[in-house]
């Protein structure tokens, strides 16, 4: 035999506001979460794109493959030393030598010097967080900045 209700039977307003609190706490903590977890994964992607295109590098420089190609020419000619399946971009920043200890933008100066006369190479890519990842080859090092440029002392943070 069923029960009739009564008229007041029902949750509380008290009742109410606090599961609608603990749902919102819940989905404020969880959205912080994935958002940081989007800019880690942009951010390790980039920084695997970089190291990828640096090995490719050193070994075409062990075998001599790039000798005669200039910066320049296997930026925009030989895309596929670094070409992956992330859609992360690597474009060479800088190249530079020890003798000179200087580094050249790839646009200007050294567009026009055989890659053999370089010995260090600074790498840049872009994450779809916005970051700009750059990494050394002389130091092997990743730098984080947050506009695009090498020389900034606008880092990203602690990683």
């Amino acid at each position: 035999m069923m029960r009739k209700r009564s008229p007041d039977a029902g949750f509380t307003l008290v009742e109410l506001i606090v599961t609608v609190s603990i749902t919102l706490i819940l989905l404020a903590v969880s959205i912080g979460s994935y958002l940081g977890f989007r800019i880690y994964r942009s951010d390790t992607t980039a920084k695997a794109a970089l190291q990828t295109a640096s090995e490719h590098l050193q070994s075409a420089t062990a075998t001599r493959s790039l000798d005669d190609y200039t910066p320049a020419q296997i930026q925009y000619d030989k895309r596929s030393l670094w070409t992956d399946d992330s859609g992360a971009r690597v474009d060479f920043a800088y190249v530079g030598s020890a003798r000179s200890s200087s580094l050249y933008v790839v646009s200007s100066t050294a567009s026009y010097s055989p890659f053999k006369s370089y010995d260090t190479w600074v790498l840049k890519a872009q994450a779809s967080s916005g970051r700009y990842w750059w990494y050394t080859s002389k130091t092997g090092t990743f730098k984080c900045t947050t506009v695009e440029s090498y020389l900034s002392t606008s880092t990203c943070g602690t990683f």
